[in-house]
């Protein structure tokens, strides 16, 4: 028990000396539907809080750190105190921040990328219930108790409609709260086309078979534009496979004419072979494999 009263009172200490961090993240409200969609929080208060006890810990870490640093070196505490609240303050806590604010954006545009990749198996699945006779709520739950682990990537979306459809938040409402927050535009124009049929009236089927008649069209593009730029990318790094072996042919020769004592070319050709290459090899395949793998459905 005394445990648990000692770990609260921690908790609250903590979360009060990172009260002004707290709040100024707060502003950026407009990370809200962010943080949501890209599921790394509930909600952007929690967000809010985690984010801002992390920027604590990072700039006390880094200050206790760097106060020990260059103590060793200037052997002069003052020096050392106010250096340490110059880098914390300065520079760890605007980094910190910045790093803060750009996660959400960061993973909700891999989200929907994912997404996007995934709709036309929720699209057919939803399309099948629709098609049979049912309701746009009796699908959307149909769609959580049978076909959730097979759409796992939709899970937040499809759990988030049932869940305002319960609490008594009428289904178009629902839908256009949803629509709010997912990252996929294509899940988007779907969740907002089912909100207008079921205000207005008419066949969800129709609509769901309408979005994904356009989904092929964008995905066609799409692939026939990552193909040319995969081309392209293919193209820059054969010429730069047959350029560096003429490239360093040629500065073999000049370093026989005009050598340079501080430089010798054996270094160059380890630099190049061992690390340039390899690095640029492998930056290749991971543009190309990220490229990829916003096609894979």
């Amino acid at each position: 028990m005394k445990r648990l009263n000692l770990f609260k009172a921690l908790e609250d200490v903590m979360a009060l000396i990172s009260e002004p961090i707290y709040r100024v993240i707060l502003l950026h409200r407009n990370l809200e539907p962010l943080v949501i969609g890209s599921k790394i929080s509930s909600s952007f208060d929690r967000y809010a809080r985690i984010s801002s006890l992390c920027i604590l810990f990072a700039i006390v870490g880094t200050g206790i750190t760097s106060s020990i640093f260059i103590y060793n070196y200037v052997k002069n505490v003052f020096i050392s105190i106010v250096a340490c609240i110059l880098i914390s303050i300065c520079v760890v806590f605007p980094l910190a921040l910045a790093l803060a604010i750009a996660i959400p954006s960061f993973v909700y545009s891999n989200r929907r990328s994912l997404l996007e990749a995934k709709f036309p198996l929720l699209a057919m699945t939803l399309s099948l219930l629709l098609a049979s006779g049912i309701g746009i709520a009796k699908a959307f739950n149909e769609l959580e108790k049978r076909f959730l682990e097979e759409l796992k990537y939709f899970d937040l979306e499809v759990r988030m409609v049932n869940s305002l459809i319960r609490i008594g938040i009428p289904i178009d409402e629902a839908l256009h709260r949803v629509s709010y927050i997912t990252p996929s535009p294509s899940m988007k124009e779907l969740l907002v086309g089912l909100a207008s049929v079921a205000r207005v009236g008419g066949d969800p089927a129709t609509i769901v078979n309408s979005i994904m008649a356009g989904y092929i069209d964008r995905y066609g593009i799409l692939v026939e534009k990552t193909v040319n730029d995969i081309g392209i990318m293919m193209e820059m790094y054969l010429a730069f496979a047959l350029l560096v072996p003429v490239v360093l042919g040629s500065i073999a020769v000049l370093f026989l004419l005009y050598p340079i004592p501080m430089l010798p070319f054996e270094a160059l050709m380890f630099l190049t072979i061992f690390i340039l290459i390899p690095i640029a090899s492998i930056t290749i395949l991971i543009i190309v494999d990220t490229m990829v793998s916003k096609l894979r459905v």
